[in-house]
């Protein structure tokens, strides 16, 4: 077993973040993203998560109001953090973000699908809700549920309405004033 190092580290702001970033020093092919003044390595994708990304970006992507766009697997601004969500709504063009990544009420959802990184998705409940961010749904692969989190409280950075959504259920998704009614079975497909 591997001991702790023997002196402090330092979580990092999120200038200091982008400036390593953007020097191009984390450049070996992992993905990462900044979390809580930490730099996290993006967990490797299987099959499955990789599938189900992509059929909820295909589902979103031909029914949003054409003034919105899917992002997938990019950085969004939340609470002092830059995740790296699987899917979010924002608010288009695409060209809006050449200067900055999404946030605040520029995202109208954000997506995880979620396998091995579950913990870790649940904890960024309180850096959506603190950006509030309206709409937050973890697709939970291994439980085939989707955990839905709604109207954010800002000031004490947590939802107000959680819900799980299992198969059978619709869920209703509103983007300024669309309402997309979409089934928990077309975010958690079967194999044929």
């Amino acid at each position: 077993m591997t001991s702790p190092p023997p002196f402090e580290p330092r979580r990092l702001t999120l200038e200091e973040y982008r400036q390593i970033r953007d020097s191009g020093v984390l450049e070996n092919g992992s993905r990462f993203e900044f979390l809580e003044g930490w730099i996290v390595t993006k967990m490797p994708q299987g099959p499955e998560h990789a599938a189900v990304v992509q059929i909820i970006q295909e589902l979103l992507a031909k029914t949003l109001p054409a003034e919105w766009r899917v992002r997938v697997q990019s950085a969004v601004q939340a609470a002092g953090n830059e995740p790296e969500p699987d899917l979010a709504v924002v608010m288009g063009p695409a060209e809006r973000y050449l200067d900055h990544h999404p946030a605040g009420d520029e995202i109208a959802a954000i997506i995880e699908v979620a396998d091995t990184s579950l913990i870790k998705d649940r904890r960024k409940t309180d850096y959506y809700a603190g950006e509030g961010i309206q709409e937050y749904w973890i697709v939970n692969l291994p439980d085939r549920q989707v955990e839905v989190f709604r109207n954010p409280l800002r000031e004490s950075a947590a939802y107000q309405d959680q819900h799980i959504a299992l198969e059978q259920e619709s869920l209703d998704l509103t983007i300024s004033d669309t309402t997309l009614s979409i089934r928990v079975t077309d975010l958690l497909p079967t194999t044929k």
